[in-house]
């Protein structure tokens, strides 16, 4: 199936609903903050012939720093590292870096707020099969959009929960230019820091 419609309709539809939004919420206390989530995921690649689909299934961490220049806008900069399996041996590390603007929603309340979000990373994409010797490697470019909900615990400590979905776009390797849908569930903390 080809996810560009798809994905290109549901990046309309966060463009729309945030210009339709109130714009008095803010996302953290304060101008900067660091992250660290738990990931779970899951992806179906599409290969070429003889090979066909495979889907993975897996964890992984993410790290990441943010910044709200102006409430309810905010930019964050991470890393992702994720690794999947498969039933028949296939082994999927990916590995690389992201840029995630974010926008969040004013539901008048002062401890929680939902948001949605887009992405963009530059990833590398390993592959390692039970019982050879060596690995398959690839660039993937990956875009996608998501949506969670952030709860205050503290005037600096926050929970992010949310989940996402990506198209990925691989080449640069021995099995030819491919691609994979991938969809991720997060749970992590997010630290802010700096004054007003």
């Amino acid at each position: 199936m080809n996810t560009r419609p798809l994905l290109a309709g549901c990046v309309a539809g966060v463009v729309a609903l945030a210009g339709g939004a109130s714009v008095t919420c803010a996302q953290s206390a304060q101008p900067f903050s660091v992250q660290a989530s738990l990931l779970a995921t899951q992806s179906e690649a599409k290969f070429g012939a003889p090979i066909g689909k495979v889907k993975f299934t897996g964890f992984g961490v993410e790290l990441q720093g943010r910044y709200t220049w102006v409430s309810p806008w905010s930019l964050g900069v991470g890393l992702q590292v994720t690794a999947g399996s498969e039933a028949s041996g296939v082994n999927e590390l990916l590995v690389g870096g992201f840029v995630e603007p974010r926008f969040s929603f004013d539901v008048g309340s002062d401890r929680f707020a939902p948001y949605a979000a887009a992405r963009v990373g530059y990833l590398k994409d390993i592959f390692t099969v039970s019982g050879f010797s060596g690995d398959i490697s690839s660039n993937v470019l990956a875009y996608g959009i998501g949506g969670g909900l952030l709860v205050r615990m503290s005037k600096i400590v926050n929970i992010d929960v949310g989940a996402a979905v990506t198209n990925n776009d691989a080449s640069g390797s021995s099995l030819g230019n491919y691609s994979f849908v991938g969809f991720v569930v997060k749970a992590g903390v997010s630290v802010g820091f700096g004054t007003r």
